[in-house]
């Protein structure tokens, strides 16, 4: 995140430069040295490879501090400057640079706002969020989700792909940051750290924050408790520290991440964008007339009312609205615009489309951008990941020039590190590699260029690529064997890791790879992971699915045969009548009682299980009966049943 916007950075940079005498490293060292603001100790003079690398990484460095800190802090050492060389010619401009950085304290404007959360607008760019100013056209639910922040301090914005809520979300900022609030974007789980008191640049009071997919983008992500975790934390300190936070996140994906008890937690603090209620007929055409405004196609008219109609009825999303309007607008023919409306119903259907015109070197370098979602990855690590994969000669070029190209469907921050332009490019991405074939190669070699190394980041890459991909690598033997090292990692996190991954994608797998999964869960995982892969619907057959269920039942862990009692009626029946004896027959009197209640919601009418329960309870301490008898309250079949196996062993 810059504070200075990118005019004012390179004002500042064109004015360090043209200090006669210190164009090179040891020059700048020098002048530094002299001329660094006292008053700054809290923040040390730059490191030694910034002033290597020039004026430009050492601006950018003061430019990530708050606001205040960022502007007193040029301001004191652009005056030290000044007092130190009296140069006549650059004195007048160094009074100029001042002058507009008293002034940028107090700015409110978008070009400020936009540099704040690591954005710098650009004229030829086609970010909608350079301008919300003039294109946001509020949902129904965003007068009550401004008044959930303003009273709780906290809004979850949820709902279904394409509605707006980043939209909604960079809104509400951008009204707080006109407010006095300072604004800040996190866009991946990792960079919840920054919000830690104890980090070293902490999020000052009086700012906003806004969240974006903490859970993940399109699939949950490996630890959702240890995010949910953090966030909570962060809520807690929200009243205190005069902190506002936007959360967003895709209904689906949140309700795959978060346990029910969370949930309900959550739904109190959100609001959902919806598909057919979040926009009525108004705004849709609203929202159509703001991007053909903003955009000017060219098969524009003064009377083109009709197409616009076409527009809000056909496409009944935001960003689906959007999108056409972008990709038709070099179109002369209003009519040849109209054909293609169909086309952007399924705008993920429409990115495959338009990413199959790239090459393979470009193509391979979106994979790596949309394989590394979330992880953070400097753009020294995603290029060096290109370069292991780049055979090095035509038609492969840099990763650079990759970027370049790929430009539409890449937004930067300030480091010009790349991500998605939205969590739809990463599907388009991953149905298009498995159209490929060129691209599916490429992206074990990236499973392998991962696999080298030893950092974290690289083996969360490499796992998340083995289990999207796992039915596909399940056709290669000795490919989705890869999983077995990460399984069993000496890495506690890279461990737990690739075991939640994998239970994430296991109900999506065919039978052959949810095999292969299980078997090598076998022989690592500890019973609680095992449980919930037996919990998870999948491909797996009934054979390995009952022995896995009837190895669970004499697990050593209570806990584990406990929630498996608790969750015998999510189970697949073969397995559930399997077990069912050995659990209503648990030492455990609170395991025995659980599974007696379940098996015989189940099987109330099998009447080998009736005299099994029967000597069940029979064994049951008195307070344990009591238990069941208020359960059964639960279920008329249940209670009947109980009723008559309770009084007979009483």
């Amino acid at each position: 995140m810059h504070t200075l916007p990118k005019e004012h950075r390179d004002e500042v940079i064109a004015l360090l430069s043209r200090i006669p005498g210190v164009e090179g490293a040891t020059g700048r060292r020098r002048l530094l040295s002299i001329t660094w603001p006292t008053a700054g100790d809290d923040f040390p003079p730059p490191r030694d490879p910034d002033i290597e690398s020039g004026w430009e990484d050492i601006v950018a460095g003061i430019s990530r501090l708050p606001p205040p800190r960022c502007i007193g802090l040029l301001h004191a050492l652009l005056s030290n400057i000044d007092a130190l060389i009296g140069h006549a010619e650059l004195r007048e401009a160094i009074a100029n640079a001042r002058r507009r950085l008293t002034d940028l304290a107090t700015q409110r404007s978008l070009p400020m706002f936009l540099a704040r959360i690591g954005l710098d607008a650009d004229e030829e760019d086609d970010n909608g969020i350079f301008v919300i100013d003039r294109a946001f056209v509020p949902p129904a639910q965003y007068p009550q989700a401004r008044a959930i922040l303003e009273r709780e301090r906290v809004v979850f914005l949820l709902g279904d792909p394409h509605m707006g809520k980043t939209y909604c979300a960079l809104q509400l900022l951008w009204e707080k940051f006109r407010e006095g609030f300072e604004p800040y974007w996190l866009r991946s789980p990792l960079e919840l750290k920054l919000l830690d008191p104890a980090s070293k640049s902490p999020v000052p009071r009086h700012s906003v924050i806004y969240i974006e997919d903490p859970f993940g983008r399109i699939s949950p992500v490996d630890d959702p408790d240890a995010i949910f975790g953090q966030l909570r934390r962060l809520f807690v300190d929200a009243r205190e520290k005069d902190l506002l936070i936007v959360v967003t996140s895709r209904t689906v994906v949140l309700q795959a991440a978060i346990a029910d008890r969370l949930r309900e937690y959550i739904i109190t603090l959100s609001q959902q964008l919806l598909l057919d209620t979040s926009y009525d007929e108004k705004a849709l055409l609203d929202i159509t007339r703001c991007y053909i405004a903003v955009y000017q196609p060219r098969w524009e008219a003064p009377d083109s009312d009709e197409m616009v109609k076409a527009i809000a009825t056909e496409l009944h999303a935001p960003h689906n609205i959007q999108e056409f309007v972008l990709a038709t607008r070099l179109l002369e023919d209003p009519a040849e615009a109209r054909q293609r409306l169909h086309d952007f119903k399924d705008v993920v259907a429409q990115y495959v489309t338009t990413l199959k015109r790239l090459e393979d070197w470009t193509a391979t370098a979106l994979l790596i951008v949309s394989a590394s979602s979330g992880q953070n990855m400097s753009l020294e690590d995603l290029t060096a990941l290109y370069d292991a994969l780049n055979p090095q000669h035509a038609p492969y070029r840099s990763f650079a020039a990759a970027l370049r190209e790929l430009h539409y469907h890449l937004t930067f921050s300030d480091k010009h590190q790349p991500s998605l332009r939205h969590p739809s490019i990463e599907e388009a991405v991953e149905s298009l590699t498995r159209q490929r074939e060129p691209l599916m190669e490429a992206t074990w070699m990236l499973v392998g260029a991962c696999h080298e190394h030893d950092r974290a980041t690289h083996a969360r890459v490499a796992i998340g690529l083995l289990t999207r991909f796992a039915d596909r690598w399940a056709e290669t033997p000795g490919r989705l064997e890869h999983l077995e090292s990460y399984f069993d990692h000496s890495h506690l996190d890279i461990r737990a890791a690739s075991r939640r991954q994998a239970l994430n994608q296991f109900s999506e797998l065919r039978a052959d790879a949810a095999r292969c999964i299980a078997e090598l869960a076998l022989q690592s995982w500890g019973d609680r992971f095992l449980l919930q892969l037996i919990l998870s619907p999948s491909e797996l057959d009934d054979g390995r699915y009952e022995r896995l269920a009837v190895r669970l039942s004499a697990s050593r862990d209570a806990q584990t045969r406990y929630l498996l009692a608790h969750h015998l009626r999510d189970l697949r029946t073969i397995a559930a009548r399997e077990i069912g004896p050995a659990l209503i027959a648990d030492d455990d009197g609170l395991i025995a009682r659980r599974a007696i209640y379940e098996t015989a919601a189940l099987f109330a009418t099998d009447p080998d299980l009736l005299a099994r329960l029967r000597a069940a309870v029979a064994r049951l301490p008195s307070r344990h009966r009591q238990w069941l008898a208020g359960m059964s309250a639960n279920s008329v079949a249940v209670r009947d049943l109980l009723a008559g196996i309770c009084a007979a062993s009483d």
